[in-house]
Protein backbone atom coordinates (compact mmCIF):
# COMPACT_ATOMS: atom_id res chain seq x y z
CA UNK A 1 0.00 0.00 0.00
CA UNK A 2 1.33 3.38 -0.94
CA UNK A 3 1.89 6.03 1.68
CA UNK A 4 -0.75 8.31 0.13
CA UNK A 5 -3.39 5.57 0.15
CA UNK A 6 -2.61 4.81 3.80
CA UNK A 7 -3.05 8.49 4.72
CA UNK A 8 -6.40 8.60 2.91
CA UNK A 9 -7.68 5.54 4.81
CA UNK A 10 -6.58 7.01 8.16
CA UNK A 11 -8.31 10.30 7.34
CA UNK A 12 -11.56 8.50 6.49
CA UNK A 13 -11.46 6.46 9.72
CA UNK A 14 -10.80 9.60 11.81
CA UNK A 15 -13.72 11.41 10.20
CA UNK A 16 -16.04 8.47 10.90
CA UNK A 17 -14.97 8.30 14.56
CA UNK A 18 -15.48 12.03 15.00
CA UNK A 19 -18.95 11.85 13.46
CA UNK A 20 -19.97 8.96 15.72
CA UNK A 21 -18.66 10.77 18.78
CA UNK A 22 -20.65 13.91 18.02
CA UNK A 23 -23.79 11.93 17.37
CA UNK A 24 -23.57 9.94 20.60
CA UNK A 25 -22.60 12.56 23.19
CA UNK A 26 -24.00 16.05 22.96
CA UNK A 27 -22.29 18.72 25.02
CA UNK A 28 -23.39 19.50 28.53
CA UNK A 29 -22.16 22.19 30.88
CA UNK A 30 -23.49 22.88 34.35
CA UNK A 31 -22.64 26.56 34.30
CA UNK A 32 -20.37 29.02 32.60
CA UNK A 33 -20.09 32.36 30.89
CA UNK A 34 -21.18 31.23 27.42
CA UNK A 35 -24.41 29.70 26.12
CA UNK A 36 -24.70 25.97 26.60
CA UNK A 37 -24.88 23.73 23.57
CA UNK A 38 -28.21 21.93 23.18
CA UNK A 39 -28.06 18.20 23.85
CA UNK A 40 -29.87 15.73 21.66
CA UNK A 41 -32.04 14.90 24.73
CA UNK A 42 -32.93 18.56 25.46
CA UNK A 43 -36.55 19.66 25.50
CA UNK A 44 -37.98 20.95 22.23
CA UNK A 45 -39.50 24.40 22.69
CA UNK A 46 -43.10 24.71 21.47
CA UNK A 47 -43.65 28.35 22.43
CA UNK A 48 -44.87 27.81 26.00
CA UNK A 49 -43.12 27.18 29.30
CA UNK A 50 -43.82 26.91 33.02
CA UNK A 51 -41.66 28.64 35.60
CA UNK A 52 -41.78 27.69 39.28
CA UNK A 53 -40.29 29.89 42.01
CA UNK A 54 -40.08 28.58 45.57
CA UNK A 55 -38.24 29.29 48.79
CA UNK A 56 -37.84 25.68 49.92
CA UNK A 57 -36.51 26.72 53.34
CA UNK A 58 -33.09 25.40 54.29
CA UNK A 59 -32.69 23.10 51.30
CA UNK A 60 -35.98 21.22 51.88
CA UNK A 61 -34.18 20.09 55.01
CA UNK A 62 -36.52 17.46 56.41
CA UNK A 63 -37.13 15.52 53.20
CA UNK A 64 -33.38 14.97 52.79
CA UNK A 65 -33.77 12.06 55.22
CA UNK A 66 -36.42 10.63 52.92
CA UNK A 67 -34.07 10.85 49.92
CA UNK A 68 -36.14 13.93 48.86
CA UNK A 69 -38.78 11.54 47.51
CA UNK A 70 -41.78 13.71 48.45
CA UNK A 71 -40.07 16.83 47.13
CA UNK A 72 -39.12 15.17 43.84
CA UNK A 73 -42.61 13.70 43.41
CA UNK A 74 -44.16 17.13 43.91
CA UNK A 75 -41.86 18.85 41.40
CA UNK A 76 -42.55 16.08 38.89
CA UNK A 77 -46.29 16.62 39.45
CA UNK A 78 -45.95 20.31 38.60
CA UNK A 79 -43.49 19.55 35.77
CA UNK A 80 -41.95 23.03 35.45
CA UNK A 81 -39.62 23.85 32.58
CA UNK A 82 -37.60 26.17 34.83
CA UNK A 83 -37.33 26.00 38.62
CA UNK A 84 -36.00 29.02 40.56
CA UNK A 85 -35.07 28.06 44.10
CA UNK A 86 -34.28 30.14 47.16
CA UNK A 87 -32.60 28.75 50.30
CA UNK A 88 -30.90 26.05 48.28
CA UNK A 89 -28.53 24.71 50.95
CA UNK A 90 -29.02 22.01 53.55
CA UNK A 91 -27.91 22.79 57.08
CA UNK A 92 -30.40 21.11 59.45
CA UNK A 93 -30.70 17.54 60.63
CA UNK A 94 -33.99 15.73 61.21
CA UNK A 95 -34.34 17.40 64.62
CA UNK A 96 -33.73 20.89 63.27
CA UNK A 97 -30.15 21.04 64.56
CA UNK A 98 -27.16 22.24 62.55
CA UNK A 99 -25.47 19.59 60.44
CA UNK A 100 -21.74 19.51 59.99
CA UNK A 101 -20.58 20.39 56.48
CA UNK A 102 -19.88 16.72 55.88
CA UNK A 103 -23.47 15.70 56.54
CA UNK A 104 -24.97 18.03 53.94
CA UNK A 105 -26.18 17.14 50.46
CA UNK A 106 -27.14 20.52 48.99
CA UNK A 107 -25.77 22.41 47.19
CA UNK A 108 -22.84 20.01 46.90
CA UNK A 109 -22.54 16.83 48.84
CA UNK A 110 -20.15 16.71 51.78
CA UNK A 111 -18.28 19.89 50.83
CA UNK A 112 -17.76 23.17 52.59
CA UNK A 113 -19.20 26.22 50.89
CA UNK A 114 -16.15 27.57 49.11
CA UNK A 115 -16.13 29.72 46.01
CA UNK A 116 -14.27 27.20 43.88
CA UNK A 117 -17.29 24.89 44.11
CA UNK A 118 -19.94 27.37 42.97
CA UNK A 119 -19.68 26.13 39.39
CA UNK A 120 -20.33 22.54 40.38
CA UNK A 121 -23.29 22.19 42.79
CA UNK A 122 -23.17 18.39 42.58
CA UNK A 123 -26.09 17.78 44.93
CA UNK A 124 -28.39 19.96 42.85
CA UNK A 125 -27.17 18.45 39.58
CA UNK A 126 -28.12 14.99 40.86
CA UNK A 127 -31.43 16.12 42.36
CA UNK A 128 -32.53 18.16 39.33
CA UNK A 129 -32.01 15.19 37.05
CA UNK A 130 -34.74 13.40 39.02
CA UNK A 131 -37.32 15.89 37.69
CA UNK A 132 -35.83 15.96 34.20
CA UNK A 133 -33.71 19.12 34.42
CA UNK A 134 -30.28 18.74 32.87
CA UNK A 135 -29.02 22.28 33.49
CA UNK A 136 -28.19 23.94 36.82
CA UNK A 137 -26.66 27.25 37.88
CA UNK A 138 -26.06 28.50 41.41
CA UNK A 139 -25.68 32.04 42.74
CA UNK A 140 -22.99 33.13 45.16
CA UNK A 141 -22.79 31.09 48.33
CA UNK A 142 -22.45 33.95 50.80
CA UNK A 143 -24.13 32.21 53.74
CA UNK A 144 -26.48 29.27 54.20
CA UNK A 145 -29.06 30.63 51.72
CA UNK A 146 -27.87 30.55 48.09
CA UNK A 147 -30.20 30.62 45.08
CA UNK A 148 -30.27 28.00 42.31
CA UNK A 149 -31.94 27.68 38.90
CA UNK A 150 -32.61 24.31 37.25
CA UNK A 151 -33.96 23.94 33.72
CA UNK A 152 -34.93 21.58 30.92
CA UNK A 153 -33.35 24.09 28.54
CA UNK A 154 -29.74 25.26 28.35
CA UNK A 155 -28.75 27.98 30.82
CA UNK A 156 -26.13 30.67 30.32
CA UNK A 157 -24.71 31.97 33.58
CA UNK A 158 -24.33 35.75 33.14
CA UNK A 159 -23.26 36.79 36.64
CA UNK A 160 -23.41 35.99 40.33
CA UNK A 161 -24.51 39.12 42.14
CA UNK A 162 -22.78 39.39 45.50
CA UNK A 163 -22.76 43.12 46.18
CA UNK A 164 -19.75 45.44 46.24
CA UNK A 165 -17.94 47.84 48.54
CA UNK A 166 -20.91 50.25 48.48
CA UNK A 167 -23.81 47.76 48.64
CA UNK A 168 -23.90 44.86 51.05
CA UNK A 169 -26.29 42.06 50.12
CA UNK A 170 -27.62 39.36 52.39
CA UNK A 171 -27.98 36.16 50.35
CA UNK A 172 -27.07 37.22 46.83
CA UNK A 173 -28.69 36.64 43.45
CA UNK A 174 -27.95 35.01 40.11
CA UNK A 175 -28.52 36.41 36.61
CA UNK A 176 -28.87 33.74 33.96
CA UNK A 177 -30.31 33.38 30.48
CA UNK A 178 -32.45 30.41 29.50
CA UNK A 179 -32.03 29.53 25.83
CA UNK A 180 -35.42 28.05 24.95
CA UNK A 181 -34.44 28.15 21.28
CA UNK A 182 -31.93 29.90 19.03
CA UNK A 183 -34.35 32.81 18.65
CA UNK A 184 -36.01 32.96 22.09
CA UNK A 185 -33.99 33.74 25.22
CA UNK A 186 -35.27 34.93 28.61
CA UNK A 187 -33.21 36.71 31.27
CA UNK A 188 -33.83 35.44 34.81
CA UNK A 189 -32.80 37.18 38.02
CA UNK A 190 -33.36 34.87 40.99
CA UNK A 191 -32.86 36.61 44.34
CA UNK A 192 -33.41 36.45 48.08
CA UNK A 193 -33.54 39.78 49.91
CA UNK A 194 -32.77 40.65 53.52
CA UNK A 195 -35.29 39.25 56.02
CA UNK A 196 -36.79 41.49 58.67
CA UNK A 197 -34.65 40.19 61.54
CA UNK A 198 -32.19 43.12 61.52
CA UNK A 199 -32.44 46.86 62.01
CA UNK A 200 -33.15 48.91 58.86
CA UNK A 201 -34.13 45.74 56.97
CA UNK A 202 -36.38 47.68 54.58
CA UNK A 203 -33.54 50.05 53.64
CA UNK A 204 -31.23 47.09 53.08
CA UNK A 205 -33.80 45.42 50.81
CA UNK A 206 -34.25 48.60 48.79
CA UNK A 207 -30.48 48.91 48.34
CA UNK A 208 -30.21 45.26 47.36
CA UNK A 209 -32.96 45.29 44.75
CA UNK A 210 -31.70 48.55 43.19
CA UNK A 211 -28.22 47.06 42.99
CA UNK A 212 -29.55 43.92 41.30
CA UNK A 213 -31.53 45.95 38.76
CA UNK A 214 -28.54 48.24 38.07
CA UNK A 215 -26.44 45.15 37.30
CA UNK A 216 -29.06 43.48 35.13
CA UNK A 217 -32.07 45.09 33.43
CA UNK A 218 -30.76 48.67 33.79
CA UNK A 219 -27.21 47.86 32.73
CA UNK A 220 -25.95 49.24 29.40
CA UNK A 221 -24.74 45.75 28.58
CA UNK A 222 -28.36 44.52 28.52
CA UNK A 223 -30.13 47.66 27.37
CA UNK A 224 -31.59 46.13 24.18
CA UNK A 225 -32.82 42.90 25.77
CA UNK A 226 -36.59 42.77 26.25
CA UNK A 227 -37.40 39.46 27.96
CA UNK A 228 -36.83 39.67 31.72
CA UNK A 229 -38.22 37.84 34.73
CA UNK A 230 -37.14 38.62 38.30
CA UNK A 231 -38.36 36.34 41.04
CA UNK A 232 -37.66 35.11 44.53
CA UNK A 233 -38.18 35.80 48.19
CA UNK A 234 -38.35 39.59 48.52
CA UNK A 235 -39.11 39.51 52.26
CA UNK A 236 -41.13 42.68 51.75
CA UNK A 237 -43.73 42.61 54.47
CA UNK A 238 -43.44 46.23 55.58
CA UNK A 239 -45.67 48.06 53.11
CA UNK A 240 -44.59 46.74 49.71
CA UNK A 241 -41.86 49.37 49.28
CA UNK A 242 -39.75 46.98 47.22
CA UNK A 243 -42.70 46.10 45.02
CA UNK A 244 -43.26 49.76 44.17
CA UNK A 245 -39.55 50.30 43.55
CA UNK A 246 -39.31 47.36 41.16
CA UNK A 247 -42.36 48.53 39.20
CA UNK A 248 -40.59 51.82 38.47
CA UNK A 249 -38.04 49.89 36.39
CA UNK A 250 -39.92 48.34 33.45
CA UNK A 251 -41.22 45.47 35.58
CA UNK A 252 -44.81 44.40 36.24
CA UNK A 253 -45.96 42.45 39.29
CA UNK A 254 -47.29 39.51 37.28
CA UNK A 255 -49.52 38.10 40.01
CA UNK A 256 -51.18 41.49 40.51
CA UNK A 257 -51.55 41.94 36.73
CA UNK A 258 -53.25 38.59 36.26
CA UNK A 259 -55.47 38.88 39.34
CA UNK A 260 -56.24 42.58 38.84
CA UNK A 261 -55.38 43.63 42.38
CA UNK A 262 -52.52 43.54 44.84
CA UNK A 263 -52.16 41.93 48.23
CA UNK A 264 -49.48 41.57 50.86
CA UNK A 265 -47.06 38.78 49.95
CA UNK A 266 -43.31 38.39 49.80
CA UNK A 267 -42.76 35.87 46.99
CA UNK A 268 -42.95 37.68 43.66
CA UNK A 269 -42.45 37.05 39.98
CA UNK A 270 -41.90 40.30 38.09
CA UNK A 271 -41.77 40.50 34.30
CA UNK A 272 -41.23 43.05 31.56
CA UNK A 273 -43.89 44.01 29.02
CA UNK A 274 -43.05 41.14 26.66
CA UNK A 275 -43.42 38.63 29.51
CA UNK A 276 -46.64 40.24 30.74
CA UNK A 277 -48.14 39.89 27.26
CA UNK A 278 -47.21 36.21 27.04
CA UNK A 279 -48.40 35.36 30.58
CA UNK A 280 -51.17 32.73 30.57
CA UNK A 281 -51.54 32.13 34.31
CA UNK A 282 -49.84 32.69 37.65
CA UNK A 283 -50.76 31.69 41.16
CA UNK A 284 -49.56 30.40 44.47
CA UNK A 285 -49.94 26.63 44.75
CA UNK A 286 -52.00 25.55 47.73
CA UNK A 287 -53.90 22.36 47.03
CA UNK A 288 -51.66 19.81 45.34
CA UNK A 289 -51.58 16.48 47.12
CA UNK A 290 -47.82 16.35 47.46
CA UNK A 291 -47.46 19.85 48.90
CA UNK A 292 -50.14 19.09 51.48
CA UNK A 293 -48.15 16.00 52.38
CA UNK A 294 -44.91 17.95 52.49
CA UNK A 295 -46.01 21.09 54.29
CA UNK A 296 -48.61 19.85 56.76
CA UNK A 297 -49.06 17.17 59.37
CA UNK A 298 -51.93 14.65 59.00
CA UNK A 299 -54.25 16.89 61.06
CA UNK A 300 -53.69 19.81 58.67
CA UNK A 301 -51.53 21.84 61.03
CA UNK A 302 -48.24 23.25 59.78
CA UNK A 303 -45.36 21.57 61.58
CA UNK A 304 -42.78 23.66 63.42
CA UNK A 305 -39.86 22.08 65.19
CA UNK A 306 -39.80 24.79 67.84
CA UNK A 307 -36.80 26.68 66.49
CA UNK A 308 -38.61 28.57 63.74
CA UNK A 309 -37.94 25.92 61.09
CA UNK A 310 -41.09 24.68 59.42
CA UNK A 311 -41.53 21.24 57.96
CA UNK A 312 -40.96 21.46 55.08
CA UNK A 313 -41.20 25.10 53.98
CA UNK A 314 -42.70 28.30 55.30
CA UNK A 315 -43.41 29.52 51.74
CA UNK A 316 -45.82 28.44 49.03
CA UNK A 317 -44.54 27.89 45.49
CA UNK A 318 -45.46 30.38 42.76
CA UNK A 319 -46.13 28.94 39.30
CA UNK A 320 -46.32 31.07 36.14
CA UNK A 321 -47.14 29.81 32.63
CA UNK A 322 -46.21 31.68 29.46
CA UNK A 323 -47.03 31.28 25.78
CA UNK A 324 -45.12 33.57 23.42
CA UNK A 325 -47.45 32.85 20.47
CA UNK A 326 -50.71 33.94 22.10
Amino acid sequence: MTNSKFKNIVAIICAMVATLALASCGTKQVSGDTPLAVESESAVFNGSFKLLSWNIQDGMWCDQFNNYNNFVAYINEINPDVFCIQEAATHWDVDGKNLSHYGRYLPYADQKYIEEKWDNPTGWVELAERWGHKYVVMGPYLDNYPVVITSKYPIELVSRLRGNSQVKVSHGAVHAKVHFSDSYVVNLVNLHLQPSNVNNANTIRMNEVNFYMAETINSEAHYTEQNWLMMGDFNDGSGDDVDREVRKNSYYDLWAEMNNYTKSYIDYIFGTESMRKSLKSIDFLYGFAQIEKIMYSPNGVAINNGSGVWKYSDHYPVLAEFNIYE
